[in-house]
């Protein structure tokens, strides 16, 4: 099947969508280690997509998601870059085609509303960890 230009860089996202939103369940989990070790797949997924889509609103990402002290700084690098990829994952239909979820929490700390992606249908807010864990609501 040949793929349509719609769909440049499809596989590509799909990736990046997955690996954030694990890196998302586990700051909800509030399991800094596990982020710190999801960190790297999270970064080379980006970096693979943005070859593909060099004009991508998540260009601006390409050097963020450092290696952080703790996981209030790791959260707070996460947020902004997590929202934007949860609204080009939205343009893309991406959540429905491959059963993601995206969340929106109404409080984030660094953007006041933040997004994220997850593979599961329950509110566990990457933002807050157990502070605000169920705070958000999915979007469509």
């Amino acid at each position: 099947m040949v793929s349509k230009p719609a769909d440049t860089g499809y596989a590509e996202l799909k990736a990046l969508a997955l690996a954030a939103a694990d890196a998302a369940a586990a700051l909800a989990a509030e399991d800094f280690s596990a982020y710190q070790q999801q960190r790297p797949a999270l970064r080379a997924a980006l970096s693979a997509y943005l070859t593909v889509a060099a004009n991508s609103p998540l260009a601006q990402y390409a050097d963020t998601l450092r290696d952080r002290p703790d996981l209030r700084t790791a959260r707070r690098d996460f947020e902004p870059f997590s929202t934007t990829l949860a609204d080009v994952a939205r343009e893309q239909h991406l959540h429905h085609r491959e059963g993601l979820h995206v969340f929106q929490c109404p409080m984030a700390p660094v953007l006041g509303t933040g997004r994220w992606l997850s593979r599961t249908p329950d509110v566990k807010n990457p933002f807050f960890g157990s502070a605000m864990l169920t705070c958000g609501e999915e979007l469509n």
